[in-house]
């Protein structure tokens, strides 16, 4: 999946394996054994590609379809994630549906 995806991303930006290459720090035989699947990168190299090409890991090593990252959520969002997660059952079933209320009531379904 890695090689085909990095094929398929650096032929869509219309870039060279030399560019990749020299943006990742990697010679370009380097590169080629990533694009033909005989090699795997090293975590280094590996988050490298996935910020040059502007993607996730996990889309890069074929866990997951979509490229893009998450957005970034606010620190209220996190707070609300935290307070969930720490909630019994029952409260997090009360925040679930306070949440659905109020975007009901004022978000965009």
């Amino acid at each position: 999946m890695l090689a085909e995806r990095l094929l398929a991303l650096r032929t869509a930006r219309d870039v060279t394996q030399d560019d990749v290459a020299a943006a990742v720090h990697v010679t370009r035989s380097a590169y080629q054994t990533y694009e033909k699947g005989s090699r795997r990168p090293s975590l280094e190299t590996l988050i490298l590609l996935s910020r040059y090409f502007r993607v996730t890991t996990d889309y890069l090593l074929g866990l997951s379809e979509s490229p893009a990252p998450p957005p970034e959520l606010d620190p209220r969002a996190i707070e609300l994630i935290h307070c969930y997660q720490a909630a019994d059952p029952r409260g997090q079933d009360t925040i679930y549906h306070l949440a659905l209320q109020e975007s009901l009531r004022f978000g965009d379904h």
